[in-house]
């Protein structure tokens, strides 16, 4: 019983419950792979400046979203698509919608891993697919 107490100020002091700073956002997990490295108005780790995004693990180099806009990592530049992981891997080379890459021409595909792998060359809104003539 004697235990009871210490355990409850332990899980009251659970540092994962502490209200953000700008510190902690900036060591967080997020901050690294979404570029959520600053502290937002709400009081919530968040993308506040564009560096935040541009260097984003995740946001920027796998996904393409390299630019701060509304409070968030978007898309707005095709090189950025361009330059991304997913450019190579999915045929995500284009801004395409709600601030995403995505694969807008087959010209997308036809470079990608999904094209020469699986024969997903055709762009269909924002996604590499079948041409449906059996290929």
């Amino acid at each position: 019983m004697r235990w009871l107490p210490l355990t409850l100020l332990w899980l009251a002091c659970d540092p994962d419950d502490a209200p953000a700073t700008t510190e902690s956002c900036a060591r967080s997990a997020g901050c690294s792979v979404f570029g959520e490295c600053g502290l937002t108005e709400d009081g919530t780790c968040g993308p506040t400046l564009e560096a935040h995004c541009r260097s984003a693990a995740t946001a920027c180099s796998a996904e393409g979203r390299c630019s701060l806009v509304d409070g968030r990592c978007v898309a707005t530049a095709a090189a950025d698509c361009l330059a991304s992981t997913e450019c190579r891997a999915l045929g995500h080379c284009s801004v395409f919608d709600l601030g995403m890459c995505g694969a807008v021409t087959d010209d997308d595909c036809k470079s990608s891993d999904r094209c020469t792998l699986f024969h997903q060359c055709v762009a269909q809104v924002g996604e590499c697919q079948n041409s449906g003539h059996g290929h």
